[in-house]
């Protein structure tokens, strides 16, 4: 399989192509979280796209307050499209924590670096 650096600059040439310039990346706070969220980060810088970077906590102990945290700091930032660099556990609490603020909506956009397979079968 490729690995995340060419997934990363794949995935930016992809909001490019879209004309998306603004991008919230929620991630885990560990080794494949945050090279993934650097590798996207500069392949960003190379075609112009703004990333404003949360974390959710270490991939093992990321909870539902941690996640409420991140998404209120999300919601402030403007930014709809949002880029999960997320293990499946932390995408099924996002999940469910979309759902309960109601930004399940066709004003965002979420696209899933890894762990969304996962997610639904933990639902």
């Amino acid at each position: 399989s490729m690995n995340d650096a060419h997934k990363s600059k794949t995935l930016a040439m992809l909001l490019k192509a879209y004309r998306w310039k603004y991008i919230a990346s929620l991630h885990v706070d560990d080794d494949w979280g945050l090279g993934y969220s650097r590798a996207l980060a500069a392949s960003g810088v190379l075609l112009n796209l703004s990333f404003t970077f949360i974390t959710v906590g270490a991939s093992q102990s990321v909870d539902a307050s941690l996640v409420a945290s991140a998404l209120s700091v999300l919601q402030g930032s403007g930014e709809n499209i949002i880029v999960g660099i997320l293990t499946g556990s932390s995408v099924a609490i996002l999940l469910r924590q979309l759902y309960a603020r109601g930004m399940l909506t066709m004003d965002y956009a979420f696209i899933f670096a890894d762990g969304l397979t996962r997610a639904l079968a933990l639902r």
